[in-house]
């Protein structure tokens, strides 16, 4: 099966230390074309009760390549909504 996921990078800030990572999970207001005429787009607020439900942030993964068959990377401590988009701050195995 080949997959047609669309690959961006984002900056990343690693803490070594404390085994986390930290950047922009999803970006707000930025249209992508998944398919020929299939568009998504995130707007601000999108994911505000995520961000606010702190008991449930572990059930957010940090996956490589969005790919659910592999054992996940992390999981997330921290979900915080700005104006450029949702943050995440994850656990790294």
């Amino acid at each position: 099966m080949q997959s047609d996921i669309e690959f961006r990078r984002a900056p990343v800030e690693a803490d070594e230390k404390r085994g986390v990572l930290v950047g922009r999970a999803v970006p707000y207001a930025d249209t992508i074309e998944l398919s020929p005429g299939v568009f998504e787009r995130f707007d601000v607020g999108a994911f505000s009760k995520q961000a606010n439900a702190r008991d449930h942030y572990g059930r957010v993964k940090l996956l490589y390549g969005h790919d659910h068959t592999q054992v996940p990377l992390g999981r997330a401590v921290a979900l915080e909504e700005r104006a450029d988009g949702l943050w995440a701050e994850y656990q790294v195995n």
